[in-house]
């Protein structure tokens, strides 16, 4: 991450900067490691609980300095929980009238959360479809522990 964000930094400047999460499951002590340069946070699903979370949101995002240190944060994954990762554009997608985006997005994974991977996947794509929201702007990916 310090070598990308010296690369915008350097190579592009200061006005253009990126958000960005670099993540490392480790399937042997199912710890997801990641590091959030600013970007929105992933959604976890604690399945023991029934409760959804917000991981760490990083503050800095890359490009704005040349030298720049990112914290390095760690989740345990137990079976049946999800980790939704997804960007802002999924967030507008699904927002309503009467509720936001966000509150949507929660709503739907709690209520699906026995759902398979790919089906959770493909019931936030059908509401998202709904609105007049340009697709290519929402990137979706679904993690979830067995």
């Amino acid at each position: 991450m310090r070598y990308l964000n010296h690369l915008i930094a350097v190579d592009i400047g200061p006005e253009i900067f990126v958000t960005i999460l670099y993540g490392e499951l480790n399937l042997e002590n199912k710890c997801f490691t990641y590091v959030n340069a600013a970007h929105i946070p992933p959604l976890i699903y604690r399945n023991g609980t029934n409760q959804l979370e917000e991981l760490v949101r990083g503050e800095k995002s890359l490009g704005r300095l040349e030298n720049i240190e990112l914290d390095k944060y760690e989740v345990k994954i137990e079976n049946g929980d999800i980790i939704v990762f997804y960007t802002d554009g999924m967030v507008k997608a699904l927002e309503n009238k009467e509720i936001s985006g966000d509150e949507v997005l929660r709503r739907l994974i709690s209520s699906n959360h026995e759902l398979s991977p790919q089906a959770l996947v493909d019931e936030l794509k059908k509401k998202a479809a709904e609105s007049e929201v340009n697709m290519d702007d929402m990137a979706l990916a679904i993690l979830k522990a067995d």
